[in-house]
Parts: structure tokens; C-alpha cells; sequence
């Protein structure tokens, strides 16, 4: 379905398809774009790698450097790799775990070549440890939302998620469009519904933390990642 397609059955299923409506295209489109980073959210749907989008999964390191900024379209780090030498796969681990492998390794100035890479200390940020001792690329493997270019804007996009039925994102424009803050438009009830048929369809939200360490783990080494 296309963003027009999408709205006139936001519009069918809210009964709002008599002039004037209750809520307008600009409403019903932002919406749309919600549902579209909602899936994401919640399927781990969009996913991209170092191959596939050099400019997002390739990343700069600098030596002396322990900290790497990511784009802010991705959700968590799937995989990574530094790309100098032989390539090799990094271990992802969250702070509480290199402290049990390492003890105090957030206060050591150690230096060398990375393997291990921390997840969860910041929003945007991984953490490389040891400090990397020379420039290199990390190469990642990412679950990511949709970019600014993929955004549904006219009539004709389709969201960039190929879904089973991409009606069940209609669920969600009506979610909100239910949640006006408006004496006509606001029925926080049917708003429920609709967010349990939404979930239904996609499963329930993850929090901010468990995003943060889908790729986390603590309990076993990772193999080399080739990219």
C-alpha cells in the first residue's frame, strides 16, 4: 500500500471521510511514518550491513579514540568488525559484563587492538576496548529505522518495509488519531484497540535498554564477523 492508499483506510476505518474531516492528510501522514519506525521497532524488520550501506555501517576509528559515534537511525548494533589486518569480529558485551571480564577497564588508558565493543553506555555511541592504537574502519552489521530519504512523503511511497499486510499499519495512524487531544476526535477506548490489534500484528514495544543490547552478549564469544 501507498501513502494515499494508507490514508483513505485511516480515513474508512475513522469514519472521517466527509468534509471537514477531524484530521488532516498532514496528521494521518506523520502517523503513517510512525507505524513505519514502530514495525521497526518492534520486528527488527530493517536491517543493513557494511556491503549493503558502506556510508551507514562503515565507520571511522581514531587511534587514541575509545568512543565511536553511530548514526542516529540505528537501533542497535548487530555485528561489528574492525576492517584493518585481518578482520576480525568484536565481541558486543554491556559495561556490566567487560567489568566482570575486565574490572576497572573504564578507568585504564590501555591501548591496543580492540575486542571487545560496548553497547548500551550511550544512545549513538559504541565504546571500543582496549583504545584503539591505530586508525581503522568498524565495519557493522545493524538493525536500523527507516532514513530521512525513505520517509513516505507523496502519494505514490510505499513504506520501505515489505510487510505480510501493510493494512495493520492502519492500526496505528488510528491509535493516534484517537488520542487528539480534541472533544470530537479524542475515544482513548478505541485508541486501546487498536494499539492491541497494532501489537497483535508486530508484538509489544521493547524498551530503550533491551533495544540497546539486542546484540549484546554476555555470555559466549563471538566468532570472526567477515563482511
Amino acid at each position: 500500500m501507498n501513502l494515499g492508499e494508507l490514508r483513505a483506510a485511516a480515513r474508512a476505518r475513522l469514519d472521517d471521510t466527509v468534509e471537514p474531516t477531524l484530521w488532516s492528510d498532514e496528521e494521518l501522514d506523520r502517523w503513517a511514518n510512525n507505524a513505519v519506525r514502530e514495525v521497526c521497532i518492534r520486528t527488527r524488520t530493517l536491517k543493513d550491513d557494511a556491503e549493503g550501506n558502506a556510508e551507514l555501517c562503515q565507520v571511522a576509528v581514531t587511534a587514541g579514540e575509545a568512543s565511536v559515534a553511530i548514526d542516529p537511525v540505528i537501533l542497535a548494533v548487530q555485528a561489528a568488525a574492525l576492517a584493518g589486518g585481518r578482520c576480525h569480529g568484536l565481541r558486543l558485551l554491556d559495561a556490566a559484563s567487560l567489568d566482570r571480564l575486565e574490572p576497572g577497564w573504564a578507568e585504564r588508558n590501555e591501548q591496543g587492538t580492540p575486542w571487545a565493543c560496548v553497547v548500551g553506555l550511550r544512545q549513538n555511541l559504541l565504546r571500543l576496548f582496549p583504545t584503539p592504537a591505530a586508525d581503522d574502519t568498524l565495519r557493522l552489521r545493524v538493525w536500523r529505522m527507516p532514513s530521512e530519504d525513505e520517509q513516505l512523503v507523496g502519494e505514490t511511497d510505499e513504506p520501505v518495509l515489505a510487510l505480510p499486510n501493510a493494512e495493520d499499519l492502519v492500526h496505528w495512524i488510528c491509535y493516534e488519531a484517537y488520542q487528539k487531544k480534541d472533544a470530537e476526535a479524542q475515544d482513548l477506548a478505541a485508541a486501546g484497540r487498536h494499539l492491541n490489534l497494532f501489537a497483535e500484528a508486530f508484538g509489544e514495544r521493547p524498551t530503550l535498554r533491551e533495544i540497546a543490547l539486542w546484540g549484546a552478549t554476555p555470555t559466549r564469544v563471538r566468532h570472526a564477523v567477515m563482511f
